[in-house]
Parts: structure tokens; sequence; C-alpha cells
């Protein structure tokens, strides 16, 4: 007997944030979004899944993935990305990082003899939000997520990007979504 289940996956996160209490919350039109890996691939995937969040969600603020703008294979100075931006209509960097990943095989008993199991993937990032006129950090975030047996990585990197979005714009640093 084969059991096939089909479902989508659900994941939970917990997310914190932190303004910066000296600078007062700037709604920016357009912010500069960099994903601080070294795979290419991946980078590229989770600037460009900001950027098509923003646009789905009818945010008044254009995130624009970095390797766009920067190259890749180029190592830059803070001032040097700095002096750069302030050329270009870009008035903030959000830098997202991984802090953590992986997954944790669980197993559920259904019956006597049927097992459910499969890998729970889990993720921390960080984020922070640099002004690009004072380099400032202006905003600062964390979020752990955690799905289930039914998630894929893809589906906790979208909850992260969602999470992220919304909280900058409860914060104040970018406009909600229209409508």
């Amino acid at each position: 007997m084969t059991l096939l289940v089909a479902g989508s996956g659900c994941v939970h996160a917990s997310v914190a944030t932190a303004p910066n209490p000296w600078t007062p919350p700037v709604a920016y039109r357009e912010i500069l979004v960099w994903e601080d890996v070294s795979h290419l691939g991946a980078r590229e995937r989770l600037e460009e899944r900001f950027a098509h969040e923003a646009a789905k969600r009818t945010m008044e603020v254009r995130l624009v993935p970095a390797y766009t703008v920067f190259y890749s294979g180029y190592r830059y100075e803070v001032e040097d990305m700095l002096d750069v931006l302030r050329e270009t209509p870009t008035e903030a960097v959000l830098q997202v990082t991984l802090v953590d990943a992986g997954s944790q095989y669980n197993q559920i008993m259904i019956g006597e003899d049927t097992i459910l199991g499969g890998d729970e993937p889990f993720a921390t990032y960080s984020a922070h939000l640099v002004d690009v006129a004072t380099g400032e950090i202006v905003w600062y975030a964390t979020a752990e997520l955690h799905g289930d047996i039914f998630t894929d990585r893809g589906d906790v990197d979208v909850k992260m990007v969602r999470e992220f979005l919304a909280h900058l714009a409860l914060d104040g640093f970018a406009s909600p979504p229209v409508g």
C-alpha cells in the first residue's frame, strides 16, 4: 500500500526588530537588497525574491537586487559602496545574513505500522537597514523560522522575505501595501 500525501508546508516565524532609537523612521522609496551569502545562485534568488514580493504587495518602495548594481566577484569597502549608491536613487541598503540553517528529521506514527516522516527545515536570519546618506544603521531585525515536514527551503525563504517586508512597513521604513 502506498500513501501519497500532498500538501503545502507551514512555516512559523518569530521576528524581532529594533529601530534605531536616535533616528526617526523614514519611509524609503528605493532600497538595495544585499544577501550576504557566497553562493551566487542563492544570493540572486533571494535578492530577486525581495524585489518580487515588494512589487507583488504593491508597496510604495522599490527593492533593487544588489547583484544588479555591484559585481559579485569584487570585494567592496563600505565607503566605496556608499559613494556609488549616493549617485543613484537608492536611499538605503537592506543587508540580509543567513545566520544558521538546517533541518531536523521527524516521524509521525499513523496506526501500528505506517510511519510518515520527513525533514523539517529551520533557518535564522539577521537584517540591518543602512541609510545611504548618513551611513547609519537605522533598523535591525532577526527572524527564526521553522517549517514542517511538508516545507521546503523555498517556503522558509519566502516567509522570511514577507516577514522582513511587513516589519519594515510596520516600523515606518517602507510604505505599507496599497489597497
